[in-house]
């Protein structure tokens, strides 16, 4: 699930986008990046992005494409 999508949820809508800032200790204009797709999280950023929203959005929801095949 794109984080966009996760803070239109009932559950993600439950507090503001700034307080989900806050939670994550990211500024609020850095978190609006991300969900708007204008930005990518590191790694560090996605996990913890991943642990906050219960598993709903994953580092594999950032775009990024892992090989099938490693031929």
């Amino acid at each position: 699930m794109k984080l966009r999508d996760f803070l239109e949820t009932p559950e993600g809508s439950r507090v503001s986008q700034a307080q989900w800032g806050r939670d994550l200790k990211l500024t609020g204009g850095y978190l609006s990046q991300l969900a708007k797709g204008i930005k990518v999280p590191s790694l560090q950023v996605a996990l913890l992005i991943e642990d906050r929203t219960k598993g709903k959005v994953t580092p594999y929801d950032w775009g990024v494409e892992v090989p099938s095949d490693t031929k």
